[in-house]
């Protein structure tokens, strides 16, 4: 018989294709953005080469410009635009790598990377279209492929850990660095195509080559050996056998409490932010230095661009190789072959470049040390690439999709330290500082790994299958009507969270599209899309839950937008309220005549009934509205003056991410919603398994929590408005509210820990809370216009991206800590225990609510005196907007 291919080198093949064709389109702007600009009129001279410049001006020839070769239609997009649109594929690529692994696992790895892909290509082409409408969309194109490419590299580790035998994961983790040769052949493929056809056809060359890619993919891969259809019999059962008792085929939640309090995850979290830091340092920084610097452009030399990138490519396959043979071949343990390779994946590239400050105006060695760094660097496929397999092979994605969020900011920062260092002068003494503290932190990590990390497989990786933790609010109702006499089933909790996923998506930018498009067409095209595809999730449910999933996931994503629009205004919580009492009255109503699907066309029809009553009523600004009075107009534009700007800018990011009164807000917001989130959707369940009263048959009393937090809320926004007009200053306002929008409620969730089985109690405690709660219109709602006013939107946007989190964090732990009554459940009973008379709470089945409620009304207090100690009401500097060049035309209303 002849020799036979194994299936899995084909899949070992698709995963070095998948990272090639991932990184085409990551990287295709910076080098196409080139072509689609005019040309800059004034350029820095290098510092090495002043002295060169100087005597070529003495020449008159040297006033010759050559014009822009003629590569397609070019704009008007200054240095903060361009820079606009690089760096919005990282925003999505961010958000998504963290929930990428969870999706992965839960919808299968196949099904991940096939579709993302295909949304990959039809966006790239987009984008040309996108380019010659408006900068902004662009912009919205670039971050949906930074969506689309953030659950990429989580599926592919959970395909490795699927079809890798434990001896064989070196080589598939090596066929990652797929990823370097897409940076090197996109260069030169889009070079030539936008030389010989124009930049747009660089783009659709690549889209092209990814709809190539998607048909093989969908022939040769599939999630696991026992599904695919070619693998023989041998094969699978060397698979098999080789992961017996590592890898389970059930689905479950991932165990994030007894992550995020493992030592072993943060050591991998740790080295992997240090590896991403010191690359982007490398891939972007030191071009940079060699261009600004030194006058030496790389990235213009041919093939020497390219060779850092290729010498890692298969240095890194050598080294999974190496990895490989040593585990066999030799009796070395995993964690001391782990940590031997850290030397050349980070404490060598540290080193060399720290070495960097002494090139000085050498090229050539400033070459010779990014090739050489890189190229050693490729170990990493045998670090950090490949120890949350050792850590745990069945959440091997969701651990990836963590680090690698974490990591990805490193995309930001880097940049921001780099441009603060270079703020005064762009010379070799403050590029010598960055590089100093690069090397500092690659060094840093790996030897934090040294010490603490490990390869051992952790107690969590087995799968447990999911227990009824707490679900988010939306899609809440109508789940436990359809199945209230039975289990959930495990993709249902998939289905809460989406909201959550798609709103977390749209939260982060949705305060620059609602600056740049306007609060209106914001509002209104995003309720009336929501309407649309409420409707549908009726049609999609019977096909599959997947697409249920999806069309929640874009619900979510539309209505974090319309959010950002509305909060600064004080009337979006307001509103939350108005829905959360009447959307739950009306559900039930229609759930127990049996007619499910009435409850999403109700609301539908509701959203549509809103936005004819919206379109007649609003407008973006005092000046636009027909019917203002000239009284009205006049008062309004005078208590603005000199606070709120009618140009359009891009909001200052970097500022606003450095600024301390901003992260203070971000504290707050994030204790408010922790709390919220504790109330909303634990509290119920609490009542319903351990009380055992079921409010579900409760009436109004259900809706009383909600219907007074509205009044109360109504009645505090009034209260604080007449106490400014007192003249009393806002920042005193503001802190005393934070003690009825936190401290209260914090103490009163506290006291819910010693409710136990007292039904009445618990309904007065939860009422009272949320009561006192409506105080935070005042507060964390009201904040980001005391700080901002001009990009308040924006900042709520980025405050909703990091308190939304909580969506997912609150039920996870309340899961976790339901299931086992361990760890901080423990720590908080001993606690509370010194504090308030609970000992009979627990030491029975109560004991971790009691842990959960601790746990909230600490982050709702700690969160509330962070603010009141550090926060501020201020108008912040970077309050002041900057005139845009490009053109700002919004749709015309008719």
């Amino acid at each position: 018989m002849g020799f036979k291919i194994p299936i899995r080198f084909w899949i070992a093949v698709m995963v070095f294709a998948s990272t090639y064709i991932n990184y085409t389109t990551r990287s295709n702007m910076s080098i196409s953005i080139t072509s689609m600009v005019t040309r800059s009129k004034d350029k820095a001279i290098p510092e090495c080469k002043r002295n060169e410049t100087l005597q070529a001006t003495s020449n008159a020839n040297s006033s010759v410009v050559r014009p822009a070769a003629d590569f397609g239609p070019r704009y008007d997009w200054d240095e903060d635009i361009q820079g606009f649109i690089l760096g919005s594929y990282f925003w999505g690529y961010v958000i998504s790598s963290a929930p990428g692994g969870f999706i992965a696992e839960w919808l299968g790895p196949f099904n991940t990377i096939f579709y993302a892909q295909i949304v990959t290509a039809l966006f790239n082409s987009l984008s040309v279209y996108g380019a010659q409408w408006h900068f902004g969309v662009l912009i919205c194109c670039r971050f949906v492929l930074g969506l689309m490419a953030g659950p990429i590299y989580p599926a592919l580790q959970c395909l490795i850990a699927r079809w890798a035998p434990p001896a064989e994961k070196g080589k598939f983790v090596s066929a990652l660095m797929g990823n370097t040769l897409g940076t090197c052949l996109t260069w030169i493929f889009v070079g030539m195509v936008t030389a010989s056809a124009g930049w747009d056809w660089g783009f659709h060359f690549l889209s092209i080559q990814i709809a190539v890619f998607c048909v093989v993919f969908w022939f040769i891969v599939d999630d696991s050996p026992d599904e695919h259809k070619w693998i023989s019999e041998e094969e699978k059962k060397f698979i098999k056998d080789s992961q017996a008792k590592t890898i389970s085929k059930g689905k479950a939640v991932p165990p994030y409490l007894k992550m995020f309090t493992s030592l072993p995850f943060w050591s991998l979290c740790i080295l992997h932010f240090g590896n991403l830091w010191g690359l982007y340092l490398q891939i972007t920084g030191v071009p940079k230095f060699m261009i600004e610097v030194i006058g030496f452009n790389i990235k213009a030399s041919g093939g020497l661009a390219a060779l850092p990138h290729l010498l890692r490519m298969f240095f890194g396959m050598g080294y999974g190789y190496l990895g490989d043979v040593i585990k066999s071949k030799t009796s070395l343990g995993t964690t001391l072959t782990r940590k031997s390779f850290v030397l050349f994946s980070h404490i060598i590239p540290g080193v060399l470049l720290m070495c960097m400050t002494l090139v000085k105006c050498d090229h050539v060695g400033a070459v010779l040390i990014l090739i050489f760094s890189m190229s050693i660097n490729g170990a990493a496929v045998v670090t950090n690439l490949q120890n949350a397999q050792d850590l745990a092979p069945n959440f091997a994605g969701s651990i990836f999709g963590i680090i690698s969020l974490i990591g990805g900011t490193t995309g930001f920062i880097t940049p921001a330290v780099t441009g603060a260092l270079m703020k005064e002068n762009n010379g070799i003494n403050e590029w010598s500082k960055n590089f100093i503290i690069g090397g500092s932190v690659y060094i840093g990590a790996g030897l934090f790994f040294i010490i603490f990390g490990t390869t051992d497989i952790q107690p969590w990786n087995e799968k447990v299958p999911e227990s009824g933790a707490a679900d988010p609010v939306p899609l809440k109702t109508i789940i436990v009507v359809q199945d209230s006499e039975e289990k959930a089933e495990p993709n249902e909790t998939t289905k809460l969270r989406a909201y959550f996923y798609g709103y977390l998506m749209g939260s982060l930018p949705g305060g620059a599209v609602a600056e740049w498009l306007g609060p209106y067409w914001t509002i209104m095209t995003a309720t009336m899309f929501s309407a649309i595809l409420n409707s549908i999730c009726v049609w999609v449910t019977p096909i599959h839950w997947g697409a249920l999933f999806t069309v929640r996931l874009i619900i979510g994503s539309r209505l974090s937008s319309s959010a950002v629009s509305y909060r600064p205004l004080g009337a979006a919580s307001r509103e939350n309220e108005v829905c959360s009492l009447f959307n739950g009255k009306y559900a039930w109503n229609l759930f127990n005549l049996g007619y499910w699907w009435c409850g999403f066309h109700v609301m539908s029809l509701q959203n549509i009934a809103f936005c004819v009553i919206f379109g007649l009523l609003t407008f973006d600004s005092p000046e636009q509205h027909k019917w203002i009075t000239d009284e009205e107009l006049e008062f309004i534009k005078k208590s603005q003056e000199g606070k709120v700007s009618k140009t359009k800018a891009l909001p200052p990011y970097k500022s606003i991410l450095t600024s301390f009164p901003f992260w203070t807000l971000c504290v707050l917001h994030f204790g408010n919603l922790w709390g919220l989130y504790v109330q909303i959707t634990a509290v119920p369940k609490f009542m319903k398994e351990y009380v055992g009263f079921d409010i579900k048959n409760s009436g109004v009393l259900s809706s009383l929590p909600h219907l007074i937090r509205l009044f109360m809320g109504l009645g505090y926004g009034f209260l604080g408005d007449y106490l400014k007009k007192r003249n009393f200053k806002r920042i005193i306002i503001l802190k005393c509210f934070i003690i009825l929008s936190h401290i209260v409620p914090g103490i009163l969730m506290g006291l819910l820990s010693i409710a136990e089985c007292n039904a009445p109690v618990v309904v007065a405690l939860l009422t009272l809370s949320m009561a006192i709660n409506g105080a935070a219109v005042v507060t964390n709602l009201a904040n980001p216009t005391d700080l901002s006013p001009n990009f308040a939107g924006t900042i709520f946007g980025i405050i909703s991206f990091i308190g939304g989190v909580t969506g997912f964090i609150v039920p996870s732990i309340t899961g976790q800590i339901i299931t086992a009554f361990g760890g901080i459940s423990k720590v908080l009973g001993k606690i509370t225990l010194n504090i308030v008379p609970m000992g009979h709470f627990f030491q029975n089945n109560g004991k971790a609510w009691g842990s959960i409620f601790a746990l909230g009304g600490l982050v709702y207090c700690g969160c509330g005196i962070f603010f009141i100690i550090f926060g501020t009401a201020d108008t912040q500097p970077w309050n002041e907007k900057k005139e845009e060049k490009a053109d700002t035309s919004q749709p015309e209303r008719t």
